[in-house]
């Protein structure tokens, strides 16, 4: 039996709880609650009371190890939620368009508002004829705040408050009424009936692999090992149909021969974080072109990097040695992105609305598209879809497949 001497259960439970915060999911809610926070200061005279708990100076009181995290009244007031969501239906870009949140919000609901007054605009919808965020951003804005909400750490010295029935329905009908104001813009043509990144053309992937093969260093902006590293990142991640942090978290381990092909396992995965369902293999095979060829591009890697399969380091578990490779890589794609939208090679879609995702949408597309291709079903567990509107995000229809 373990000797539990120098052991703590409180600490223990503790520590299970704090690391629930650093899953990229958690990451993301916690950048959602920074926005929402800026926008109750933006607007603090016109919550009926207090959002947040306030130190003798007039400022937020601000929990301990969270990096600016304020503390919230818990449980909050529906009335006090109802409003807060009704900020966030006219905000115009919150966190993402805008430089700062207080800008939006001037920019947005202040104008806005003045505005209706001299210019017969609906005061009560003041963003009816422009972009606001899309009905999924919303979603997961009501997502992160019921997380906050629920979140107990010891760390940040903050206790979990389940919000009652009465607020989430609150919060419910006002995401039906943005969804229907959302469906009225796009009908209208103010917002894009798409929502999401659009997936790279079969011709765009191929230009992509092509240029990518053209690569040459450019001083401190691109060198040798980013161009080898983003070669095989991208053939791994259309090959997989993965998401971006899988391949980035690859461990060597994983990988392995069956017959003639290539296979490849993931350990987690956004829809399985305990890596139960993960560890499917996928089998990857060479291609008669050599720009496509993942196994070439594996040889190409390995021999570069000078990866001779030992395992006397414990880097060496990993594909990709170091701890921010899937940021490597988002940089290097958009610097390769950048370039080959200002040369004028067409990818298929506006490079705005291009980015690492669009990968694996051409993956799942391509194949759902072929007429002797893979199944659905089959399609969905190689990319570890949910079943229902998950999939939807996918699966396009390519060029005249509904002919």
């Amino acid at each position: 039996m373990i000797a539990s001497r120098n052991m703590n259960v409180h600490s223990i439970l503790a520590g299970l709880n704090d690391r629930k915060i650093k899953s990229r999911t958690a990451n993301n809610y916690i950048g959602h609650v920074r926005s929402m926070q800026n926008v109750v200061l933006a607007n603090s005279n016109q919550f009926d009371t207090n959002m947040f708990h306030y130190e003798e100076d007039g400022n937020p009181m601000v929990h301990p190890n969270s990096r600016g995290l304020f503390r919230w009244v818990q449980p909050p007031t529906l009335t006090n939620v109802r409003q807060l969501f009704a900020f966030l239906t006219v905000d115009a870009g919150i966190a993402r368009t805008c430089p700062t949140v207080e800008e939006a919000i001037d920019e947005v609901v202040d104008e806005a508002v003045n505005e209706a007054v001299n210019e017969n605009i609906d005061p009560e919808n003041p963003m009816s004829d422009k972009a606001t965020m899309s009905s999924g951003t919303f979603g997961n804005y009501t997502s992160a705040f019921k997380w906050w909400m629920k979140l107990k750490s010891e760390k940040m010295d903050k206790e979990a408050t389940f919000l009652d029935g009465e607020i989430i329905q609150g919060m419910k009908e006002i995401f039906t009424a943005y969804k229907h104001d959302i469906g009225d813009k796009k009908s209208r043509g103010v917002m894009k009936a798409q929502e999401g990144k659009d997936p790279f053309s079969k011709e765009g992937i191929i230009r992509l692999y092509l240029h990518l093969c053209k690569l040459r260093p450019d001083g401190n902006k691109l060198k040798w090992s980013q161009i080898i590293f983003a070669n095989l990142y991208v053939r791994l991640q259309v090959a997989t149909i993965g998401r971006t942090d899988n391949i980035g978290n690859a461990l060597r381990n994983c990988l392995g021969w069956a017959e003639d092909a290539l296979t490849m396992s993931f350990i987690t995965t956004k829809s399985d974080r305990d890596g139960v369902k993960t560890n499917e293999l996928k089998h990857i095979f060479a291609s008669i072109e050599s720009y496509m060829d993942v196994i070439l591009s594996f040889a190409v890697y390995m021999f570069c990097m000078h990866i001779d399969g030992g395992d006397e380091d414990e880097n060496d578990i990993k594909l990709f040695m170091g701890s921010s490779q899937t940021s490597r890589f988002y940089k290097t794609f958009n610097t390769v992105l950048d370039e080959m939208d200002a040369m004028g090679i067409d990818m298929g879609a506006p490079r705005f609305n291009l980015s690492t995702h669009s990968l694996r949408k051409f993956a799942d597309t391509y194949a759902c598209n072929q007429p002797a291709g893979p199944s659905t079903e089959s399609v969905k567990n190689r990319a570890g879809h949910s079943n229902g509107k998950v999939q939807d995000c996918y699966h396009k229809a390519d060029e005249y497949a509904d002919c």
